[in-house]
């Protein structure tokens, strides 16, 4: 089984994003950029891997219903746990190696986020994306290497 860890923010959504929220509670959060979402739709078609969402956007069940809602399906997200502190910098990996290691089925893994909060021993399946652009067309095709598609 293949998964990829999808981020949100700096990937879905770029610095300029008008779209915003549409629930009231999140009238400050940048909604999903049309232009991006569509460009991560379409390559998702005819592939054969889940999504796990590893976004802060998973500590809201209004924000998960609303990605659903946008086409953005996804099996399952990581832990709600770690926070911040003295793992900051790696705590995304560790959420990461802990679902890995909670399902053994996943084969194959990739990892698009904009912020660099991973573990070494996982650089070569990570596509960071720039948060001023969201996802591009050379990200996916970097996914599509690490993913064997």
């Amino acid at each position: 089984m293949k998964v990829l860890f999808l981020d949100i923010d700096g990937v879905l959504n770029r610095e300029g994003t008008k779209a915003r929220i549409k629930l009231p509670k999140y009238a400050w959060t940048c909604g999903l950029d049309e232009e991006l979402l569509a460009r991560f739709l379409k390559w998702r078609e005819g592939k054969d891997f889940y999504i796990v969402l590893s976004s802060m956007w998973r500590y809201h069940d209004d924000l998960l219903e609303y990605l659903r809602e946008e086409g953005v399906e996804f099996i399952d997200i990581t832990e709600r746990g770690g926070g911040f502190g003295a793992l900051h910098d790696t705590i995304r990996g560790v959420e990461v190696a802990n679902y890995l290691q909670d399902h053994p089925e996943v084969t194959k893994y990739a990892i698009v986020d904009d912020v660099k909060w991973f573990l070494p021993y996982q650089e070569p399946f990570i596509v960071y994306t720039d948060p001023d652009t969201g996802i591009t067309e050379d990200d996916l095709k970097k996914l599509d290497s690490i993913l064997d598609f």
